[in-house]
C-alpha cells in the first residue's frame, strides 16, 4: 500500500478502540490475570501456557514504526511469570541496503581481515570470510600483518548485532594465517582456498560467537531477502534524457575550493560527456560511452567542498584533498577516493555515494591516530574495497556492495610500520570503523523527495529493544 495508507493503517490498528474491540488489550491492572478472549495463547507440555496481549503502542520518531509494549504472562506449574515486552514494528519505507551497517547484495560475499569493528547488522547475499590477518598493498600483491578477529556491536537500543544470510547453506569461513595471492592474470587477487582453517555452517552459532572478537551479544540467522541493487545507470539515464536542470558540467577537473560544486543542498547537477551516438535524434548511448572516463577529478592539497545532489555519467576520482562534503551522488562508473581527509561540511551533513562500478577508498587520514570521520552511505554495484591499516576511518552510516573487501589493524601504527601486538589491539580502536546510524536514511530522504507516492512492499523484522 502507498505510504500514506500504511500510516493510516498503523494509527487505526493500535488505536485504543481497536484494540479493545478485536481483544487485544491487557487488563489495565498488570496485577490482573488476562482473562478468557484477551489477547493470544500459546499452548505448552504438561498444560502449560503462555498469553500475550498489548497494553500500549506508541509512536516512533519515524511515523512508519510503532513501539508497541506487549504482557506476556507464561504459566507452568500453575504458578505464573509475567514478562513486558517492547517491540518496535512497522518499515522504514526505505531501501533495502539502508538498514545495516555493512551488506553484500547480488550473490556477493563479504570479507572482513583484521580488526574491523561494525556497530549494526551485517547481511551477506553468500557467504562471510573472516581472518585474523590485515594486509596492506595492493590486494594481488599484499603484506600480511598479524591482528585480530572482527568485531561486532550492537547498536544503540538494540540487545544483540545480527549476521543475516540469505541462504541457510551459506557458511563462515575463518583464517587465522597469511593467504597466498596470484598477481597476474585475470583472477588476480587474494586465494580463500585451500587455505581455510574452519568452515561454520550458520547452525555454529557458538563456535561463530567465539570466533569475533569480543562480539558475545550475537545473533545468526538466515532469512529470505529482497533484491535490493539499485540500478545506478538508469537513474543517471534518466536525469540525462530529462535534461531539465540549467546547473550542468561538461566534465569538472577540480583543483580546489569551487563555487561549481558547493551549490546549496536541494540543487541537482550533472555531470556528462559529449555524446558519441544518437538513436532518432536521441542520446541513446551516452551513458553507456561514459563508463571508464573520470568525469569528476577532485584533486587538490588544499580543502574542496562539495554539496547538493549531483548525477555524473563516468569515474569520479577523488585524490589529495580535505574534502568537506554534504552531498549525495549517483555514479554512472568507479569512484576512487585516496590520500585524503573527509569530514563533514557542516553539523549533520552527510556524503552518500551510489556507483554503478567499483568504490575503493584508501590512504584516508593514513598514519594519523585520528581517524577521518564521514557521514555517510557508500553503495557500489560492483565491488568495494576499504583500508584500515595505514588508513584510519570512521564511516557513520553504513557500506554495501555486490563483494566487500574489509581490512584493518586496531590501535596506532606509522610509516611502514604495522605491528601492533594482539593485546594492544584487542583493547585499541579500530583504523576502520563502521557504525550504523539510521538518522543517515533519514538525509537520504531529506536530499531525494519521492516525487510520486512511494509503496510500502514489506515490514521490518520486529525488534526487541527492552525486555524487563
Amino acid at each position: 500500500m502507498g505510504k500514506t495508507d500504511f500510516y493510516i493503517f498503523l494509527n487505526n490498528f493500535f488505536s485504543n478502540g481497536n484494540l479493545v474491540s478485536n481483544n487485544l488489550k491487557c487488563p489495565t491492572s498488570s496485577a490482573a490475570e488476562i482473562p478468557e478472549g484477551i489477547g493470544y495463547k500459546i499452548p505448552a507440555e504438561n498444560n502449560s501456557y503462555t498469553k500475550v496481549c498489548i497494553e500500549k503502542a506508541v509512536e516512533e520518531e519515524d511515523k512508519y514504526k510503532r513501539v508497541v509494549s506487549f504482557r506476556s504472562d507464561g504459566w507452568v506449574n500453575n504458578k505464573k511469570q509475567t514478562t513486558h515486552f517492547q517491540v518496535v514494528v512497522g518499515t522504514d519505507a526505505i531501501p533495502d541496503q539502508l538498514r545495516y551497517a555493512v551488506s553484500s547484495n547480488d550473490s556477493g560475499s563479504l570479507y572482513f581481515h583484521g580488526g574491523v569493528e561494525v556497530t549494526g547488522d551485517i547481511k551477506s547475499a553468500a557467504n562471510i570470510h573472516v581472518s585474523k590477518k590485515a594486509y596492506s598493498g595492493w590486494d594481488y600483491n599484499p603484506s600480511w600483518h598479524d591482528s585480530v578477529a572482527l568485531k561486532l556491536n550492537p547498536t544503540i537500543g538494540s540487545i544483540s548485532s545480527k549476521i543475516i544470510f540469505s541462504e541457510s547453506t551459506s557458511k563462515l569461513f575463518y583464517y587465522n594465517q597469511s593467504l597466498s595471492h596470484t598477481s597476474s592474470g585475470p583472477n588476480r587477487g587474494i586465494i580463500y582456498s585451500p587455505t581455510v582453517n574452519n568452515t561454520f555452517s550458520i547452525s555454529n552459532h557458538t563456535q561463530i560467537k567465539s570466533l569475533l572478537t569480543k562480539s558475545e551479544k550475537l545473533n545468526v540467522l538466515s532469512k529470505v531477502l529482497t533484491e535490493d541493487v539499485v540500478d545506478v545507470e538508469s537513474e543517471v539515464e534518466k536525469i540525462y534524457y530529462e535534461n531539465k536542470y540549467t546547473s550542468t558540467l561538461k566534465g569538472a577537473n577540480i583543483t580546489g575550493h569551487s563555487s561549481n560544486l558547493n551549490k546549496s543542498k536541494e540543487s541537482v547537477t550533472l555531470i556528462y560527456n559529449d555524446c558519441i551516438s544518437y538513436s532518432n535524434n536521441k542520446p541513446y548511448s551516452c551513458v553507456k560511452y561514459g563508463l571508464g572516463e573520470t568525469q569528476l577529478n577532485i584533486k587538490s592539497l588544499n580543502t574542496a567542498e562539495i554539496q547538493g545532489t549531483y548525477y555524473i555519467n563516468g569515474n569520479v576520482n577523488i585524490e589529495n584533498v580535505n574534502l568537506k562534503s554534504n552531498a549525495i551522488l549517483y555514479v554512472n562508473g568507479d569512484v576512487n577516493i585516496r590520500f585524503s581527509t573527509l569530514t563533514e561540511l557542516k553539523k549533520d551533513s552527510s556524503l552518500i555515494i551510489f556507483a554503478s562500478g567499483s568504490i575503493f577508498i584508501a590512504n584516508i587520514s593514513e598514519y594519523s591516530n585520528t581517524p577521518s570521520t564521514i557521514k555517510g552511505f557508500f553503495y557500489s554495484q560492483n565491488d568495494m574495497t576499504l583500508y584500515g591499516v595505514g588508513s584510519n576511518i570512521k564511516i557513520i552510516g553504513g557500506i554495501a556492495s555486490k563483494n566487500l573487501y574489509l581490512t584493518a589493524l586496531r590501535g596506532n601504527v606509522s610509516n611502514n610500520n604495522f605491528k601492533v601486538n594482539e593485546t594492544t589491539q584487542l583493547n585499541s580502536d579500530s583504523r576502520l570503523q563502521i557504525i550504523y546510524d539510521e538518522n543517515i536514511i533519514k538525509q537520504y530522504t531529506d536530499f531525494r523527495r519521492d516525487e510520486k507516492e512511494e509503496f510500502i512492499t514489506q515490514l521490518n523484522e520486529p525488534e526487541v529493544i527492552k525486555r524487563y
